[in-house]
């Protein structure tokens, strides 16, 4: 079992990489389904999933002080 994140540093890290790994599969995940409401809705979680790695990445900026 993957050692879970024990610093608010690597929650966000493992954050970070979860909403990665969320925008590359709702992403792939459109480009492969012809029914226009499901691609809307997928590229809307990932645009979502966008959002977030920016919030994330964004509150680690600002929790360790570097750029």
């Amino acid at each position: 079992m993957e050692k879970l994140p024990e610093t608010l540093g690597e929650i966000l890290q493992k954050s970070i990489q979860l909403e990665k790994e969320g925008y590359t599969y709702y992403l792939e995940s459109s480009k492969k389904i012809s029914n226009s409401v499901g691609k809307r809705m997928l590229e809307r979680l990932a645009q979502d999933e966008k959002n977030h790695i920016q919030r994330f990445t964004e509150m680690y900026i600002a929790f360790t002080n570097e750029n």
